[in-house]
């Protein structure tokens, strides 16, 4: 009876350390970028979802500093798709975690020379819910 018991602790304690490891190479499967390289965080923040964004900011914060190829930021790609909870969530991560000058450096400018408020009152994204 014993050496059941710690053949089937074994066995538990073999199965708890392989979801471990898959849960580790699931969650660096987020910091994988595209051609154009978006990461998991711009396609959250490109739908909008708060939650998403949450999740993923989570395990991968500096995730928030990933720019594309066209020099964009999640926070810049939630303004570019008009996601106000995404932006609201993603901008509330750049406060907590640089200073402001840093924050809106940046985000402050794309390669046409927009800023963020450029983009959204270009697609008219300003007093949306």
């Amino acid at each position: 009876m014993v050496l059941y018991l710690v053949g089937v602790s074994q066995k538990e304690k073999a199965n708890r350390i392989m979801r471990n490891n898959q849960q580790r190479k699931d969650r660096e499967a987020l910091r994988v970028q595209n051609d154009a390289w978006y990461t998991a965080l711009h396609h959250a923040a490109s739908v909008g979802s708060e939650c998403m964004c949450k999740c993923i900011a989570k395990d991968y914060p500096r995730l928030i500093n990933d720019e594309t190829k066209r020099s964009k930021i999640p926070l810049y790609i939630a303004v570019l798709c008009g996601k106000k909870e995404a932006f609201l969530y993603l901008h509330f991560l750049f406060l907590a975690s640089e200073p402001m000058a840093r924050c809106y450096s940046y985000a402050k400018r794309g390669r046409d020379g927009s800023t963020i408020l450029h983009a959204a009152i270009r697609r008219e994204h300003f007093g949306q819910p």
